[in-house]
């Protein structure tokens, strides 16, 4: 029992890692955004501390963080796609149950009913990605609105 406990947490450990990872990529594009929609394409860390100082963060956070939160989400949708991508590998390598193993062993045995359920299940996993992304394109930005005529 002890041996089967001390086995998952070793897998979540190289899960956190992999996670830690990608956060990281993340937060390399928020700062970046920010300066961005605050002082435009020539600020530097300098300058947007200090915009902050002078108009205070919470003006910051109202409006650019709003803005800037756009390019981060679509990071994080296209990050998805990646994350579903490498599960055919991460679940090879360490062993593991899952879809990746599955489509693989599909592909081996050249199992076809099999390989498509796999990959429309990837497939639909990464569009409800890039939907959820979309709504959130709404939601912080109000000039972005879906179904209604452009004027």
């Amino acid at each position: 029992m002890i041996a089967y406990i001390a086995q998952r947490l070793a897998a979540i450990a190289l899960i956190l890692v992999v996670m830690s990872l990608l956060i990281f990529g993340i937060t390399q594009v928020m700062p970046g955004s920010v300066a961005h929609m605050i002082a435009g394409q020539f600020a530097t860390p300098d300058v947007v501390a200090a915009i902050e100082a002078k108009l205070g963060l919470k003006v910051v956070r109202r409006h650019a963080l709003r803005n800037a939160l756009l390019p981060t989400i679509t990071v994080l949708a296209i990050d998805v796609g990646f994350l579903i991508g490498g599960i055919v590998v991460v679940e090879t390598v360490f062993s593991y149950p899952g879809l990746g193993r599955l489509l693989l062993f599909a592909i081996e045995r050249h199992d076809l009913p099999l390989i498509q359920a796999s990959i429309l299940i990837i497939a639909a996993v990464y569009c409800a990605a890039n939907l959820v992304a979309d709504i959130l394109y709404a939601y912080f930005n109000p000039k972005i609105r879906y179904g209604r005529p452009a004027h």
